[in-house]
């Protein structure tokens, strides 16, 4: 049976690799039709604040920026690494980075999970409150990009959710959903109040 060339194996992997570009095209799109509703609905909300400069619309759009900017550089990363990952050595079924099967049941559920994930947390922050809900927002994306140690989980939430409140609550006093649901009401502003009086 005759050998396949090495020029017929690198151009198939490689029309294979461009061929699934279209997910991560899909994805960015998803991500930036997202944002641009979000930006949309800023203009509802356009007022100026007397100490603030930007407006009560400033940080919204500034994390609307700051989304289109990281789903563009993930897509960026994903071309890329389709463009440049070799072929299967094996010759076995095609798999991602850490040996999970593209189209097993926990990539569907992965994929949907960071799809769903931000809209449950915009959800519940506006109801529970951002103080809350937040820790939880991040160990749960740790848990979908697979993070297995605890301690990591732990480390990586307490880094984020205190620079969080460093930031907007201690240094820029920007006014964050407290939630309107009882007890989590009385735990947001208990939390806002110990942030700001601290040291």
């Amino acid at each position: 049976m005759p050998n396949s060339s090495p020029d017929t194996v690198n151009g198939t992997h490689a029309f294979k690799g461009l061929g699934m570009i279209w997910r991560p095209a899909l994805e960015w799109l998803f991500w930036a039709a997202l944002v641009a509703v979000a930006y949309a609905q800023t203009g509802n909300f356009d007022q100026e604040i007397s100490v603030y400069e930007y407006g009560a619309d400033g940080w919204p759009r500034a994390i609307c920026f700051a989304i289109l900017v990281g789903a563009t550089c993930q897509l960026a990363w994903q071309i890329f690494s389709l463009r440049h990952q070799e072929p299967n050595a094996g010759g076995g079924r095609d798999s991602t980075s850490d040996g999970a099967v593209p189209g097993s049941i926990w990539s569907i559920a992965q994929r949907a999970g960071f799809f769903l994930l931000p809209l449950l947390y915009l959800y519940l922050v506006a109801r529970i409150g951002f103080y809350v809900t937040t820790p939880f927002f991040i160990m749960s994306m740790l848990a979908l990009l697979e993070v297995r140690s605890v301690k990591a989980m732990i480390a990586v939430t307490a880094v984020i959710y205190g620079l969080a409140l460093l930031v907007f609550t201690r240094l820029l006093y920007v006014a964050l959903p407290v939630g309107r649901i009882d007890p989590f009401y009385d735990i947001n502003n208990a939390i806002v109040v110990t942030v700001q009086t601290a040291f």
